[in-house]
């Protein structure tokens, strides 16, 4: 099945985007039942699609610290993002839960995509852990620095980030 990533709103809104150096997937998570795959975006975005027939399920979309973040250039603020840049994805043993990890919205929103400096600042979004089920934000750990990767244990007891 092939995926369609961006609906034709977001292509002109990404279109008529001068910050925004590029759009890529940035990381990739199938489900463990092989159902659902998760894919993430360098500008945030966390799609949940039907693995089998490609068909979308759902997007991930943190609303209010969207709403929070006074950088995001106005014509960036309708699309659903999770947060500013995603690197790293990763479904609970049962499926129920997806760890994402990567930059906030603020560091996104100020240019610091690749930025060494973006990691000394704190900031919400750094690792977040959402319901599959309909798509709510369970945990912000916004404690840590920065995280590149994440992963549970095959229990589902313990999460990590790097």
């Amino acid at each position: 099945a092939s995926l369609k990533l961006t609906p034709d709103d977001a292509d002109s809104v990404f279109a008529a985007t001068k910050e925004l150096s590029s759009y890529e997937v940035a990381a990739l998570a199938f489900s463990p039942d092989g159902a659902t795959v998760a894919v993430g975006t360098t500008v945030g975005q966390v799609k949940l699609f039907d693995a089998p027939t490609g068909d979308p399920l759902r997007a991930l979309d943190d609303e209010k610290e969207k709403l929070a973040d006074n950088d995001t250039p106005e014509n960036r603020k309708s699309l659903r993002r999770a947060m500013g840049s995603v690197e790293s994805l990763a479904f609970s043993a049962d499926g129920r839960l997806l760890a994402v990890c990567g930059g906030s919205l603020e560091d996104f929103s100020r240019g610091d995509q690749g930025d060494d400096r973006a990691a000394e600042r704190p900031g919400s979004g750094r690792l977040k852990v959402w319901y599959v089920g309909n798509a709510s934000l369970e945990h912000d750990l916004s404690g840590l620095s920065e995280a590149h990767a994440v992963s549970f244990s095959p229990d589902g007891t313990i999460l990590a980030g790097a």
